[in-house]
């Protein structure tokens, strides 16, 4: 306890840079965290599907970066073959620009698990 003390006492400056830092570092996470919180809920309470947030709790996302892709799994009892479809198109858009819904699957019960609809959208590279 007393090196904790005297190295206070000796670097206070250095002290108040990494405080400084890992709260800046924290309140970073937080709003990431936030916004993509929010637009995962934009995205499934879009008017085809429109989950409530009950619904949205069962459902996840996933961000990948190389390639650039977003992948949500919705459970199949929240929806149909059409409407998941229908959705895919209208929240392309939302997401960002330049992603297109580019893989719809259907994942089967297994055990457990239940059934879900699991759906890609990949950002389009330059035309050539």
């Amino acid at each position: 306890m007393d090196a904790l003390i005297t190295l206070v006492h000796q670097h206070p400056v250095a002290i108040l840079v990494i405080v400084f830092a890992i709260t800046v570092i924290g309140f970073a996470a937080y709003v990431g965290l936030t916004l993509r919180n929010g637009l995962k809920a934009s995205a499934l309470s879009a008017k085809p599907l429109s989950l409530i947030k009950e619904q949205i709790k069962h459902c996840s996302v996933k961000w990948h970066w190389n390639p650039s892709r977003i992948t949500f799994t919705i459970p199949a009892i929240y929806t149909s073959d059409e409407e998941i479809n229908k959705w895919a198109d209208t929240v392309a858009p939302r997401l960002g620009m330049r992603f297109q819904p580019t893989e719809v699957r259907i994942i089967p019960r297994k055990f457990y698990r239940s059934a879900r609809y699991e759906v890609t959208f990949t950002k389009l590279r330059r035309l050539r």
